[in-house]
């Protein structure tokens, strides 16, 4: 019998020989050192150890596997089902001698003294597709491998891409990478001489959902209307257009869409596709269980919301969780909260100004509504590290108040414990702060907005090269990832000391072209440069975009740990005459 205590302590890697391999790009197959097959029989084990293999970390929450693995299960035999395949997986692992799992109360992670991820190898792009021909018929899996499919093909595609940078001596060491079957470690997404500049919002068009029978028929014209009708909630981040029903109609010419949003209904199931709106590729399906017979209106409403925020996560955020789903929050209290983050996405602060109030239009009218009071809190935090508040102390207060109803709400929600690592950074306890974000990335679902949060906490304890890393990964995880990441990776190359930035900041000026930090990023490249062309012009803009910035009031001098961080662009803002 093999000494249990050394195989704890040897890490297994594939530079060393590990005990056990995991290979998840071609066929499925757990190999032991030699060569033998040692595989579990169960399809639920192999989906198991493949969700634990692509986490950060190699960690997952029960909940979220019971939520993947047994998504048509109520939660208790969701529970029952997640204790009997980590038992059935414990004992296939005993009978090798080996701990393969470390197995807690809340999480499930891979013992990385026992198995190491094989690197994907072979295919045209370099790499074989991610579990190839595993058939495990449970929705919510098969969703989870259609998206981590389609990060993937996004990652191979060509690009010239610029190299992280390598940490500091004396830093802090590098936040760890994804794990090998995400591929390579995140990089820059600009820099391709060839690729488009964006040039406004990206368009989709909804096309009208087909039917199976004259009863669909009818629930198919309905559906449609809400779809559209909700869609538009998300007008200056996307340019919404209902379509005739034809393909065609988007090929070519001005009607030519990025995206085509279209769908079907049998008899008790709603199928919903995204797609490319030029290459046709699939990026986003969903299948939807319906009463049978006529919808109503709330099957109606509850279907749209489900499908809208579908493509809204695939293309911007990523984090399909937090969408409002099933919450019984009226249409008008979702669309004022839909307003509210599409203006608060904008960086000015007039759309500043509107999204408070749309928030709290959306808390008004639907008390319980857990979205608007989070997002409320974050854009006042946000007013007070942009010095956009009067009364900082006040502003700060209802943050804290908001933060405080929404933990009696729901204190696990991955954005409410955000919200909490914010206000600890708020009151100068920035490692603390970190340390929390950190535990919440390695349980939460892939999200750029928390992978963006937690860029920023590192940003203000003084990790800046971890920080630039982090938005790099953000930027990388969805399409049209929210343009506040741009801003703030320029920022956070502009406290590292770079003279040249990415061209990233040139996307978030085409895609908002008052953007004030956007401005601040390239009038301070241009100094750094000494175009003094481009300083004289920039700086006319920035005084146009906000004609109340001055150096002081680049940023709150409470966001940074060190007071050198500020003090460095705040001297080179007077220096330029601010």
């Amino acid at each position: 019998m093999a000494d249990r205590d050394n195989v704890r302590d040897r890490p297994a890697s594939l530079d060393d020989d590990p005990l056990l391999t995991l290979t998840l790009h071609g066929s499925f197959a757990l190999t032991a050192r030699g060569g033998a097959d040692v595989t579990p029989v169960s399809r639920k084990s192999q989906g198991l150890l493949a969700l634990l293999a692509t986490a950060p970390n190699a960690k997952r929450t029960r909940a979220w596997l019971q939520s993947v693995l047994w998504s048509e299960s109520t939660p208790d035999r969701a529970a029952q089902s997640l204790r009997r395949e980590l038992s059935g997986l414990r004992k296939h692992f005993a009978g090798l001698d080996l701990e393969g799992l470390i197995i807690g109360p809340v999480s499930v992670a891979l013992n990385p003294a026992t198995i190491a991820v094989a690197n994907p190898t072979g295919g045209p792009d370099g790499q074989s597709e991610l579990l190839e021909g595993i058939d495990l018929p449970d929705p919510a899996f098969e969703e989870w491998l259609r998206m981590e499919r389609a990060a993937l093909a996004r990652q191979a595609t060509p690009r010239q891409a610029t190299a992280l940078p390598a940490a500091q001596p004396g830093a802090q060491a590098p936040v760890k990478p994804p794990p090998p079957i995400l591929g390579v470690p995140p990089t820059a997404p600009a820099g391709d001489a060839a690729r488009a500049r964006p040039v406004g919002p990206p368009s989709l068009t909804v096309q009208p959902f087909g039917q199976l029978s004259g009863i669909a028929g009818r629930n198919a014209e309905a559906l449609t209307r809400e779809v559209v009708a909700m869609a538009r909630a998300f007008e200056g981040i996307f340019t919404i257009r209902a379509g005739q029903g034809a393909r065609s109609v988007d090929r070519g010419g001005d009607m030519a869409s990025d995206y085509v949003l279209a769908g079907y209904l049998s008899e008790g199931r709603v199928h919903a596709v995204l797609s490319d709106g030029k290459s046709e590729l699939t990026l986003w399906s969903d299948r939807i269980a319906v009463p049978p017979g006529r919808l109503g209106p709330a099957d109606i409403e509850r279907v749209a919301r489900r499908i809208v925020g579908g493509f809204y996560s695939e293309l911007s955020d990523g984090d399909w969780t937090r969408l409002p789903l099933d919450h019984g929050v009226g249409i008008s209290a979702w669309a004022a909260y839909q307003r509210g983050r599409v203006q608060e996405m904008q960086g000015n602060k007039t759309a500043f100004r509107r999204a408070i109030h749309n928030y709290q239009s959306a808390i008004d009218m639907a008390p319980d509504f857990l979205l608007p009071v989070t997002s409320l809190a974050f854009l006042l935090i946000d007013g007070i590290r942009l010095n956009w508040v009067r009364d900082e102390a006040a502003v700060e207060a209802q943050a804290r108040r908001l933060h405080a109803a929404a933990v009696q709400t729901a204190p696990r929600d991955h954005f409410v414990r955000t919200l909490g690592a914010m206000l600890l950074c708020l009151s100068g306890r920035f490692r603390q702060a970190v340390h929390e974000m950190g535990e919440i990335i390695d349980t939460a679902p892939p999200s750029s907005e928390l992978l963006g949060y937690h860029a920023a906490l590192m940003g203000y304890s003084g990790d800046i090269e971890n920080e630039i890393y982090t938005y790099y990964q953000a930027l990388g995880l969805t399409r049209h990832p929210p343009n506040w990441l741009r801003t703030n990776l320029a920022v956070a190359c502009l406290m590292r000391g770079d003279k040249t930035l990415d061209p990233v900041i040139d996307d978030a000026l085409a895609l908002d072209p008052g953007n004030p930090r956007a401005h601040l990023a390239k009038l301070l490249e241009a100094a750094r440069q000494e175009d003094a062309g481009a300083v004289a012009h920039w700086k006319e803009r920035l005084r146009r975009v906000q004609p109340d910035f001055t150096a002081e009031t680049w940023r709150s001098r409470r966001f940074s740990q060190d007071p050198r961080d500020y003090e460095r662009i705040r001297s080179e803002l007077r220096r330029l005459g601010f």
